[in-house]
Order: structure tokens, then sequence, then C-alpha cells
């Protein structure tokens, strides 16, 4: 139900290597990271999607979402949810 709330958005999902894109659901998120920055901290901005295992099985590092007219990369490993219902991974600008 959550993926077909409001705070979900239509995005296209093309895996490394792929030519063709298929629509997907995800659940953007974009919070705030502190990092360290010598002796300081910096708050970092962040790009975290939740796509649906029905969606995308596995998403892979290197593979292109585009929401609208942004494309996004995802980077790092992506983590299941507690009910197994979604996979969450950290997104770049492309």
């Amino acid at each position: 139900a959550l993926f077909n709330s409001p705070i979900a958005v239509d995005a296209t999902y093309r895996a490394p290597g792929d030519v063709e894109a298929r629509p997907i659901r995800v659940i953007r998120s974009q919070p705030d990271r502190i990092a360290d920055f010598g002796n300081n901290q910096i708050a970092q901005a962040t790009n975290l999607l939740s796509i649906r295992i029905s969606d995308v099985a596995y998403p892979a590092a290197g593979a292109e979402v585009v929401i609208g007219t942004e494309a996004l990369i995802l980077a790092g490993d992506a983590l299941l949810d507690t009910e197994g219902v979604s996979r969450t991974i950290d997104a770049e600008p492309a």
C-alpha cells in the first residue's frame, strides 16, 4: 500500500549494461548525514531510494534511476527492509 500512496513516485530503472529502462515505483528520502571534515563536522545531503522487490529484486550499484527529468546512479549495497518488501540504496546525481 505504501508504494501506491502519494509519497511514492514513478521512475525508471536501467541496470548496468542494459539498454532498456523499465518502469518502477520508488520512495525517495533525502536525509542529511553528519560527515567529519578535518576537525569539523558538516551536514551532507544524501539521496536514499526505496525500491519494491516486486519491481527490482536486487537493485545494482551503478544502475540508473530516473525520476522525472533527474537521473540518479545507485551506489553501495541495497539493504532489505524488515518486512522483505523493499530494498533501500544510496543514489548520487548522474
